[in-house]
């Protein structure tokens, strides 16, 4: 006679994947956060003060934003969406393994960069069309749509006059400056995104309660 002593209620399993994808979440946006500042710092200080100290800032915005990369996956696929599932997975599986064989030296700068830009593009995308839908609170939905796209567009601006502009002419600075600034909106706003999604989902939000955004805290 079976008791159902072994037997581990689906309830039960809902709730681990969730605090496993809330908490992988939070690491993921102080990781995410973490590496955008050090970028930031790193790109001031090359034109204010180049050096040791800035070129030291490179390496471990590469370390943040590859932990950020590794801990978005189980939020990823916790939140679903079919077929989209496998297009954030997959963007930040090779995020990751990109910006660890950069940190290593096995990949060169320009090729990591063009692998990173299609990485990034891939999880913009699924950003955008995740958000499109009913998975998260509207409010949640509206910034990671926003994000998304200025996201996508600015990456892909970058990505296609470096391919066909001359370095440093009038048209590749305009276009750098064109789609950097929308690019760099976009990704300062992922792992505040990220942040609130993973609270959301601590919550018990993606069970089914429409709650728009969060208790208070």
């Amino acid at each position: 006679m079976t008791t159902g002593a072994g037997q581990v209620p689906p309830q039960a399993t809902d709730d681990r994947a969730a605090r496993l994808a809330a908490r992988a979440g939070l690491g993921a946006g102080v990781a995410g956060a973490l590496a955008n500042m050090l970028l930031v710092a790193y790109a001031v200080l090359a034109f204010v003060r180049p050096g040791p100290v800035q070129a030291a800032l490179f390496p471990l915005a590469c370390a943040a934003a590859g932990a950020s990369a590794v801990l978005l996956i189980p939020l990823v696929l916790y939140l679903g969406g079919g077929s989209l599932v496998s297009l954030g997975v997959a963007s930040m599986a090779f995020s990751a393994v990109a910006l660890l064989l950069m940190l290593t030296g096995l990949l060169a700068p320009v090729a990591g960069a063009s692998l990173l830009a299609g990485c990034g593009m891939g999880f913009a995308a699924w950003l955008y069309l995740l958000c499109r839908g009913e998975t998260v609170p509207r409010r949640s939905g509206r910034v990671g749509r926003r994000a998304g796209v200025a996201a996508l567009v600015g990456t892909a601006a970058v990505a296609v006059g470096n391919i066909v502009l001359p370095t440093s002419s009038t048209a590749w600075l305009a276009v750098l400056v064109l789609g950097g600034v929308p690019a760099v909106l976009g990704w300062l706003a992922v792992p505040a995104w990220t942040l609130r999604v993973s609270r959301w989902v601590r919550y018990g939000g993606h069970r089914g309660a429409r709650v728009d955004d969060l208790p208070a805290a």
